[in-house]
């Protein structure tokens, strides 16, 4: 799940989001105080009728959306954890995780693609009863539909499929960021003492 994201950049800004969905015009997002910040601006429209609070919940979605997005084609960086970074109470938004991960994947290059599997000893199982959330492609669907609660090679389901590689690592990575199906042996981002110490 998305815990929390933020974000500087002004096209990542509440007010600049409503702009672009035409929610309100510079003359009027003018005549606001401090319309930088994103919650009171929220309130302030909802006060004034000008947004309704469904709307403004939908705004927020897109804007949490566009944040991830973008830190996903990120190339390089940083990251660091802070127990002192702390989001405000009250503030939970719904966005389809599930959607924008496979989308992500679905737009990586090929080389992309297999620098995040480290051999094809690795391997992948159906997570039975797993929540759809999105149009599956024909050849995720084909993949998914052959996949078995028992954890199997991707070598194997290569040659069950009879795919060319970049074919199946490709719809693997797609329908396990999209949590239709467990991967063993890979790399993790974080090593287990890394996530002890988040904790």
């Amino acid at each position: 799940k998305i815990v929390f994201a933020a974000s500087n950049l002004r096209q990542h800004r509440f007010y600049q989001i409503l702009l672009q969905n035409n929610k309100i015009d510079k003359n009027s997002l003018a005549q606001i105080p401090d319309f930088t910040n994103d919650l009171a601006l929220a309130q302030i429209l909802i006060g004034k009728n000008i947004l309704d609070k469904t709307s403004a919940d939908e705004m927020f979605c897109q804007q949490i959306t566009q944040i991830i997005e973008d830190i996903l084609s990120w190339k390089t960086g940083g990251w660091s954890f802070s127990h002192l970074a702390q989001a405000k109470d009250g503030i939970c938004y719904e966005i389809n995780l599930q959607l924008l991960l496979t989308n992500y994947a679905r737009n990586m290059a090929d080389d992309a693609i297999i620098s995040r599997f480290k051999s094809f000893d690795e391997k992948f199982s159906l997570i039975e009863n797993a929540a759809v959330n999105f149009d599956l492609l024909p050849l995720e669907g084909f993949i998914l539909s052959r996949m078995t609660p028992s954890f199997v090679r991707i070598e194997a389901i290569k040659n069950q499929c009879g795919l060319s590689n970049i074919e199946v690592l490709k719809t693997l990575y797609v329908l396990w960021l999209g949590n239709l199906i467990s991967r063993k042996n890979w790399n993790s981002a974080f090593s287990e003492s890394q996530i002890k110490d988040i904790l």
